[in-house]
């Protein structure tokens, strides 16, 4: 009789165990569970919020957000439909207008209380009045409903909200945040991880895995510690001496500092070419905004860079869509071959171009001299990493693209804030509207053709180079989980 007793209450506490919190997605950490990150510290804020989560402007800023916020989905490859669900476990198009999404109740904070539908309805109302650039049919919603006892959310829009509403709710901006991180930063988070300690001054950041996050397995790192890489490392001693376990080069593996890590990486993984380098116009310039001299500009650049032979890693590129994208054109544009403008024959136009290049400054010559030797076109190099004065005429840079919807990288380029392709918007604003409104997929990839061929052919921007990112690890981890079209920072998808 007594043995059944114990075995009664064996099996209640069995029970409550498996009930309760305590049941679900636990682990011990374990001091030897943490991974180093290389990262530019000079990206983060030195206050404890560390950077704008509703307007990130460099991708490792996103990556990082992206581990310490959650969305109400994600994007997933291997999904049916290419989206996991995260803190919404079901969502469905209800009219054109309408859409519905079922808030997960085991949806936690990291401090275990529960993620509700007023906290969703708070945070999607942010993300409307902020000044996102990855963002625009989230701008067009009219109300928010919650219906905290059936965990449900109802977004209602003042114009057809089509899929790409999935594909803006995936990305890092629209993850959910707890209020404390707009004014304290980042100790309570909706995200797989969880700050524990910031200070950039001392250059430290620490994560610590939110065990109530269904992205997080017990073969996800625990905990995680970032280390910043001054110009003072060396590279080929990096992951010998500092014990790194992971560095993300995004696009720039034409820096001779970089070089080395090739061969002193114990594990190296490459992306599909992901980060277009293109010049854009300073809109302070009067210049910029006559077409015959775009025009003129990029008739010669497409002459020079077809007779030159690009650096390593650099592969010259017409569009601003990596090919295997959705979106991206073949493109083959044939500018006017005019005679230059007489504007051009008196002027010397400075291009802004960010440190980084300094390594290809070779080359980047010998496109300057045959710019001038054959079209008249005289330019100047100012190799600085601040932002756009008066007197410049256009900048080089890079951005790496979205795989999935195109669109973000058009609202990104074309933002009123920040935008780099902002001047032009006007000229493209209808088209971006109907491409988030319209729900045939063969209308809704022709128009974004359009934008893309619009943008080159009225020279918004001329796209120069094309490179890839890549990532040096250590044989600690396992980054088979990682899409290596974007090879995003996804720390909770290494695999320990």
């Amino acid at each position: 009789m007594q043995k059944i007793s114990y075995l009664i209450v064996f099996c209640l506490l069995v029970y409550i165990f498996m009930n309760s919190d305590l049941g679900k997605n636990t682990f011990k950490f374990k001091d030897g569970d943490a991974i180093n990150v290389a990262f530019p510290f000079r990206l983060l804020k030195s206050d404890s919020l560390m950077l704008d989560p509703f307007n990130t402007e460099y991708a490792l800023q996103y990556y990082l957000l992206e581990n310490i916020s959650s969305g109400l989905i994600r994007d997933n490859v291997h999904f049916p439909g290419g989206y996991e669900p995260v803190v919404a476990k079901k969502w469905e198009k209800l009219n054109s207008q309408k859409w519905l999404f079922i808030i997960d109740e085991n949806s936690k904070w990291s401090d275990g209380n529960p993620i509700t539908c007023e906290d969703v309805r708070w945070n999607l109302q942010k993300i409307k009045d902020s000044p996102t650039r990855h963002a625009s049919i989230l701008k067009n919603l009219e109300t928010i409903e919650c219906d905290q006892s059936n965990s449900k959310v109802v977004l209602n829009f003042s114009v057809p909200a089509n899929e790409s509403l999935l594909h803006e709710l995936s990305l890092a901006d629209s993850g959910i945040k707890h209020k404390s991180n707009l004014m304290e930063g980042w100790k309570v988070t909706s995200g797989p991880y969880f700050v524990t300690e910031y200070s950039s001054e001392k250059r430290i950041l620490k994560l610590q895995a939110n065990k109530f996050s269904s992205l997080i397995t017990d073969k996800s790192p625990k905990s995680v510690v970032f280390h910043h890489i001054g110009k003072e490392v060396d590279f080929g001693e990096i992951f010998t001496k500092s014990k790194l376990d992971l560095f993300l080069i995004n696009g720039e593996l034409f820096i001779n500092k970089v070089k080395p890590l090739e061969q002193a990486a114990p594990m190296m993984l490459s992306s599909a070419p992901n980060c277009i380098h293109y010049l854009y116009f300073n809109s302070k310039n009067k210049d910029s905004n006559n077409f015959k001299i775009r025009e003129y500009f990029a008739h010669s650049f497409n002459e020079v860079l077809s007779q030159l032979s690009s650096p390593k890693y650099l592969t010259r590129i017409k569009s601003l869509i990596p090919p295997g994208y959705v979106g991206a054109i073949k493109s083959d544009i044939n500018f006017a071959n005019n005679e230059a403008p007489k504007e051009l024959l008196k002027s010397k136009f400075k291009i802004l171009v960010g440190k980084e290049y300094t390594d290809i400054s070779d080359y980047l010559n010998q496109i300057k001299d045959k710019l001038d030797s054959q079209f008249n076109l005289k330019i100047e190099y100012i190799f600085a990493n601040e932002s756009d004065d008066d007197d410049c005429f256009g900048r080089i840079q890079s951005f790496v693209g979205n795989q999935r919807d195109p669109l973000g990288s058009w609202n990104f380029l074309y933002g009123s804030e920040n935008g780099k392709l902002a001047m032009f918007k006007d000229n493209v604003s209808s088209l971006l509207e109907k491409v988030g409104s319209i729900d045939n997929e063969e209308q809704k990839r022709q128009i974004l053709e359009e934008i893309h061929f619009k943008t080159l052919k009225n020279v918004y921007a001329i796209p120069l180079w094309i490179t890839q990112s890549a990532t040096f690890y250590s044989k600690r981890v396992n980054l088979t989980k990682w899409n290596t079209f974007d090879m995003r920072l996804r720390i909770y998808d290494v695999i320990l």
